[in-house]
């Protein structure tokens, strides 16, 4: 597959200067001779909180820390983490520091009726309320990256859709208005995250329409593979993307729904989604977003070392062909 298209020059220069300034420590190798044209890159794999049952803790943390694992992305919702609590991020980045790991993003609440892109005012704006919290929260745990779902599921089925999905990236685009500034102030970049079809933003003439309207210094991609390998115009709408790829969901799934398995477990073809975001500009660190399906989250976590190995290896050979 040619992906030469989405591959920007300013959007590689941006990512490799967020790579180098990042506040969280990274494992950085260069390829080539090191000018300002080769980008560097991080080998360093994370975890999203909820693959555990409950909020993080230190075994949790010694368990992912022995599975080579570095960095943690705190799913934003209860019992995982209350974004609402005035302690919860300065226990949780001591657990971190302690451990010898990181939290590197906070993922804003996105189920139990939150959604920016609502037509209610109230809930649109607790939704917007709701991202703020996560940003100071991500600050106060040391992380730089907020992830936020750009809307929910449509309602409309029929051909009425259309203009649902137009209202509804309109909000999405005045929410992301509203939370740019404080995002500034903080530090924080925003993630907004590819979706899928029946999803607020799932369409490519959605999606490119909302980032259009965003600012590229704040707003970047979080690169999804299972929404992608559900919603496979992902692969050709990317050719057409100009935001910056600034962290990643890597699961896998069959294409039907988000199983949230471990990558090379079922149908997502590493090798292309590798590439897509390599020629992005993007070079890591790497987020897999797996949960544990009901299963030992422990049995899970090296089911998952053994991924993020493959990946490093897939990684290399790529980049050294990008």
């Amino acid at each position: 597959m040619d992906f030469s298209l989405c591959c920007h020059s300013s959007v590689r220069f941006l990512n490799h200067v967020i790579m180098m300034y990042e506040a969280a420590p990274g494992a950085y190798f260069n390829f080539g001779d090191g000018g300002m044209n080769e980008s560097a890159i991080s080998l360093d794999f994370g975890l999203q909180s909820d693959l555990f049952w409950d909020p993080l803790n230190e075994t949790a943390f010694e368990a992912a820390y022995k599975n080579g694992f570095r960095f943690f992305e705190i799913w934003g919702h209860v019992p995982w983490f209350d974004i609402y609590s005035a302690s919860m991020a300065n226990e949780v980045k001591k657990m971190a520091s302690d451990c010898g790991m990181w939290i590197r993003s906070v993922h804003s609440p996105c189920e139990g009726g939150s959604d920016i892109s609502s037509e209610s005012t109230s809930t649109r704006r607790k939704s917007v309320s709701e991202v703020v919290l996560s940003i100071e929260n991500c600050r106060k745990m040391g992380g730089t990256i907020v992830v936020v779902h750009p809307g929910g599921s449509l309602n409309s089925t029929d051909k009425t859709a259309q203009y649902e999905h137009d209202r509804r990236i309109s909000n999405s685009i005045r929410s992301f208005e509203e939370i740019e500034r404080i995002a500034a102030d903080n530090g924080v970049r925003i993630a907004v995250e590819n979706l899928c079809a029946n999803d607020v933003g799932g369409s490519e003439k959605h999606f490119l329409r909302l980032l259009e309207a965003l600012n590229p210094r704040i707003f970047g991609i979080c690169f999804d593979s299972s929404h992608a390998n559900i919603n496979p115009g992902t692969f050709e709408m990317f050719r057409r993307v100009s935001h910056p790829i600034i962290t990643t969901h890597l699961s896998d799934n069959h294409g039907a729904y988000d199983e949230h398995k471990p990558p090379f477990t079922a149908s997502v073809d590493w090798n292309a989604t590798i590439e897509l975001i390599l020629r992005n500009g993007y070079h890591g660190p790497w987020l897999l977003e797996v949960t544990n399906g009901g299963a030992d989250p422990l049995e899970v976590l090296a089911v998952m070392r053994n991924s993020a190995e493959k990946l490093k290896e897939l990684i290399c050979r790529k980049e050294k062909n990008i």
